[in-house]
């Protein structure tokens, strides 16, 4: 039997300041101050520095959000290129993917 080989890019698992929780590489990788956000994938939520009460599922969900708040996105790219918007739900394989501010 062979062992099993080690992920060279292993997920982090952890729960950061003010309330934010992430699963997977990349996910809120450039956090700031941004509080209460849930990253769940691959690069779920990489831009957001400020933003607040979001919640991403799926590999690049909400990737480019920065500052937007109460936004939900489920599902491999949704909301992919909101960088700024509020108060948006995408759910699903690219939902609200070329959504960029409202």
């Amino acid at each position: 039997m062979a062992c099993a080989q080690e992920d060279p890019h292993p997920a982090h698992e952890y729960d950061l300041p003010n309330h934010n929780t992430t699963t997977g590489v990349d996910a809120l990788r450039d956090l700031t101050t941004g509080s209460s956000n849930t990253a769940d994938g691959h690069s779920a939520l990489l831009s957001n520095t400020e933003g607040r009460n979001n919640t991403a599922m799926g590999r690049n969900a909400m990737l480019m959000n920065t500052t937007g708040i109460k936004n939900s996105a489920i599902g491999m790219f949704a909301l992919e290129q909101d960088t700024a918007g509020d108060c948006n739900t995408g759910i699903g394989y690219s939902a609200l993917t070329s959504n960029t501010d409202f």
